[in-house]
């Protein structure tokens, strides 16, 4: 119990006196006696204020490593436990302030303590959701005894029908079921084309489910080795997409041991599962909300995770390299995949003749199946043929995290860099140089100190994440340019196979898509393609070039690759990854049982009240200043008798935003001129937020290295946040005296051919 009375715990909580949020006790602690002692000493001069603590529901998560690995969470509807430390106030309360998605009323506590409190208590309170149960699967035969002995293998499966229920019965979740995109602009998995002609998805209301599956490696104490663990989460895709992104909107569905899983399959793991999609297809389920009973009736929408993991799921052979047909969604062979450069080229599998080859492989003697299995790249039957009209090939994600950023941009810079070591453009030691002293964005990951390039047999070795990646392709342009580099590479293949297979990202990671993105990156993926053949040769291309081809297909149904991808599943894997203690020998239920623990925190107080704050804890303010009344003249929207706040940063939806950024302040998603804004300063006053903006003129888009060349004018607008078109905020960066911009990512390409 020892790590409870630290007071370093890694938190999110907000000063209730002013809108500032802090990421320790400790700090949160002192910036109270420091900044607001005077408000603290005049509320225990005046025997007569009210102190209420009611609705404080906008705290975040913390990300604390306590003893059973739940984290410090919301404050809320604690008031009726409290009722001993309440009195009726009749004088005008102090002015309040509120930083949540609700904007609910946030009143001052009396104690400074008594938030903490109350969040110790939720942690050993109300493990109402705490339902995760063991499925028995087989015993084991005993080597040493030569006898089958009680030592049951298991598996950890959390009631998908039950946790629905749990998720669906909050308000603020049915509320958020059905939400409205642009005209003419796809923004979320909802505004394809197959939601729109499937009979079950067409309807606004019906339930969307994303699956996901992928194996994590957790070390345990009681041993050296490295234990595999496959992990089964989902989601709604009904959720607001950013609401959607965060690791508590991420359910567990079931946790086993790889071994056991290879051992038994995936089909008696998820055969609950299954039988509840059954139940949601035909009479749906019933969830009382509000005291009025809802009949939801939904089906499972898409299969996430890598293509390793996915085509074991679907009985698939995962020979990638050495395969005859490489991957389960083409009926394609190795030697004709490379030669592939459009998507109309290439061959799918279709369903009926998929079931075709499945039963002939089933009612074959074992030579002749071995034989037949090796032809058609199948092992088995998947088990999510069980699910009715479900297709395992158009609804399976093709993921652009592991394609792109842990795949081909490896291959991409690997043979960049060794094309200008060739020509002694530079050495590798000093593309290391250039590469870690680069300035990257303080939000930002970046290569660590530890990287280094180095050769061997005669090819560039490297070390990065997928995030690390993503931030190279970013900035890679700026990092040459800023070297001097620039001049020397820009006229060869290789740079504009690079600049083409950025753009491609661009577009991948885009939140906002329309029809011209689609083609324009169909047309990116052709170009990349040949590009990049003629560069380095077909040969050097891996089979994970191919499934580029299917991106812009794979965008008309389902909308921003974005949202297909594996990267908010792949963030709530950090959440077991940092229970580094107590896993005992049954692993799987040590990690099942404390991330329900944690749920159960999440969405219920611990007076048993259920919380209203679950998709959305609240806006995350640093650094504030109280401005004076009269700055309130600056906008309509700011009111002259509240309080008035300026800030250097702030986070909304997980976007954030910062002093010395850029915005594009366009009235639409994709101007034909665009107009960025230099953000000067943020001022905050209750639910608004206005960024004060110095205008820029765009000189020129730079080609050589696809980003914009800018100059600051002496005019500025103020902009309200909430209103601002493309999200995304963009950096700056001063280089040779010259002011550079990139909209990165972005759903438009302006690179053109070097033809």
């Amino acid at each position: 119990m020892q790590s409870y009375h630290s007071s370093t715990h890694k938190v999110v909580v907000p000063c209730p006196y002013c809108p500032e949020t802090l990421t320790q006790v400790r700090s949160w602690k002192r910036h109270i006696l420091k900044v607001h002692y005077s408000r603290i000493v005049q509320q225990h001069a005046e025997n007569d204020i009210t102190v209420i603590a009611d609705n404080t529901d906008h705290s975040t998560v913390a990300e604390a490593d306590v003893n059973l690995n739940v984290h410090v969470v919301n404050d809320e509807n604690d008031s009726s436990n409290d009722e001993n430390y309440s009195i009726s106030n009749n004088r005008s309360p102090i002015p309040e302030y509120t930083n949540d998605l609700s904007h609910g009323s946030i009143q001052i506590f009396h104690k400074t303590e008594e938030r903490l409190r109350l969040n110790v208590l939720r942690l050993l309170i109300n493990l109402k959701s705490n339902n995760a149960t063991e499925a028995c699967i087989d015993n084991a035969f005993s080597k040493k005894k030569q006898r089958h002995v009680l030592r049951i293998h298991k598996a950890q499966y959390i009631p998908f029908k039950e946790s629905l229920i749990n998720l669906l019965k909050k308000p603020e979740v049915y509320e958020s079921l059905n939400c409205p995109s642009r005209a003419n602009i796809m923004t979320d998995l909802s505004t394809g084309s197959f939601c729109d002609q499937h009979p079950v998805f067409k309807l606004p209301d019906s339930l969307k489910i994303i699956l996901f599956y992928d194996d994590i490696g957790i070390n345990n104490p009681l041993g050296t080795r490295t234990k595999s663990v496959g992990m089964f989460y989902w989601t709604l895709a009904n959720l607001p997409r950013f609401v959607r992104s965060q690791d508590r909107c991420v359910f567990l569905l079931a946790c086993i041991e790889k071994q056991h899983l290879k051992q038994y399959g995936f089909t008696i793991v998820l055969d609950d599962f299954f039988r509840t999609i059954e139940e949601l297809q035909t009479h749906g389920i019933p969830v009382t909300i509000n005291e009025k009973i809802h009949i939801f009736k939904g089906s499972l929408l898409l299969i996430c995770g890598d293509i390793l993991g996915l085509s074991q799921m679907h009985g698939f052979k995962c020979a990638f390299r050495l395969g005859r047909k490489p991957f389960f969604y083409c009926d394609v062979n190795q030697d004709t995949i490379r030669r592939i450069n459009k998507g109309s080229e290439c061959h799918l599998r279709k369903l009926e003749k998929y079931d075709k080859n499945c039963m002939a492989i089933d009612f074959a003697n074992e030579r002749e199946k071995a034989r037949l299995q090796k032809k058609y790249g199948i092992i088995s039957l998947s088990p999510f043929r069980k699910i009715n009209n479900f297709d395992i090939f158009h609804q399976t994600g093709i993921d652009i995290m592991h394609v792109l950023l842990e795949g081909i941009c490896q291959r991409e810079l690997k043979l960049l860099l060794k094309h200008i070591q060739q020509q002694k453009f530079a050495n590798l030691s000093s593309l290391t140089s250039m590469i870690r002293n680069f300035q990257y964005g303080c939000n930002e990951p970046s290569p660590s100190d530890k990287f280094n390039l180095s050769s061997e047999d005669n090819e560039v070795k490297f070390r990065a994440s997928a995030s690390e990646m993503l931030s190279l392709f970013k900035y890679m342009p700026f990092i040459f340019h800023q070297s001097h580099l620039t001049e020397l590479i820009s006229a060869s293949v290789g740079w504009h196979s690079f600049l083409l297979l950025r753009e491609i990202i661009s577009i991948s990671l885009a939140s906002e898509i329309d029809i011209t993105t689609i083609e324009k990156l169909e047309e990116l993926v052709t170009r990349y393609l040949i590009t990049f053949d003629n560069a380095y040769g077909y040969v050097q291309r891996i089979p994970k070039h191919h499934l580029l081809v299917h991106f812009g297909e794979q965008m008309h149904q389902f909308g921003p690759l974005r949202f297909t991808s594996c990267m908010i599943f792949e963030k709530k894997h950090s959440f077991f990854k940092r229970i580094k203690y107590r896993n005992f020998r049954n692993i799987a239920f040590t990690l099942a049982d404390r991330h329900q623990h944690y749920i159960a925190s999440l969405m219920y107080t611990c007076s048993n009240a259920a919380t209203s704050s679950f998709l959305y804890s609240g806006h995350q303010i640093k650094k504030v200043k109280e401005l004076d009344s009269s700055a309130a003249k600056q906008h309509y929207l700011l009111d002259m008798e509240k309080n008035l706040y300026e800030t250097n940063q702030v986070t909304l939806f997980g976007i954030t935003y910062v002093v010395g950024e850029a915005v594009l302040i366009n009235d639409s998603v994709f101007p034909i001129d665009p107009v960025f804004g230099k953000i000067l300063t943020i001022i905050v006053q209750d639910k608004i937020i206005l960024l004060r903006l110095q205008l820029m003129q765009v000189i020129v888009f730079n080609q050589k290295l696809c980003v914009y060349e800018v100059r600051l004018l002496d005019s500025s607008v103020t902009k309200n946040v909430y209103e601002l078109k493309h999200v995304w905020p963009v950096r700056l960066l001063k280089i040779s005296k010259s002011l550079f911009t990139s909209l990165f990512p972005y759903g438009r390409s302006y690179l053109t051919s070097n033809e």
